[in-house]
């Protein structure tokens, strides 16, 4: 009996440390010898389809897509797309302002993994593998920005900013 108890529980560990584990699917750019930055993808930013995450005033992520995606990407509620030059000017200086980091989002396929864009945030999400041929992003949840949600600001001098 009691060898099949610790069968039993190290079968059932195995089993949830399978379902814990996710792989990211964010990188650094430059760890997979992508040079891409932030400014070319602003200079850049008609040749993707490009969205944001959050609300309009405090977005918390844009996203810059493939218009050739090498696999099926289905994005979550939550994301909103971006076809106006002013609206995505306006969100990268409201991003921009919470110090984000640029990402490759990035898909496993049958030969390795893929590159499906970029994602410029300070939050954190993933791709969610929905079947053998499509994934989905889920949102970024919006972060905290001093702007809108109150508390003090300081300028670089230490001098307080109404």
């Amino acid at each position: 009996m009691l060898k099949y108890y610790i069968l039993f529980t190290i079968f059932f560990a195995i089993f949830l440390s399978g379902c814990v584990v996710r792989h990211s699917s964010l990188v650094i750019p430059s760890t997979m010898g992508d040079s891409t930055n932030v400014s070319q993808l602003e200079k850049n930013w008609k040749k993707y389809k490009v969205y944001y995450s959050g609300p309009v005033y405090n977005p918390s992520a844009i996203l810059f897509l493939k218009k050739d995606l090498p696999l099926c990407l289905r994005l979550y509620k939550g994301w909103k797309g971006i076809d106006i030059e002013k609206r995505f000017k306006d969100l990268m200086d409201r991003i921009r302002y919470l110090s984000p980091t640029l990402y490759v989002l990035v898909g496993r396929g049958k030969l390795g993994p893929s590159k499906f864009g970029y994602l410029y945030t300070t939050g954190v999400t993933y791709l969610k593998k929905e079947n053998k041929q499509c994934y989905l992003l889920l949102p970024v949840e919006e972060h905290f920005n001093d702007i809108y949600y109150g508390g003090d600001r300081f300028d670089r001098t230490g001098r307080y900013v109404p």
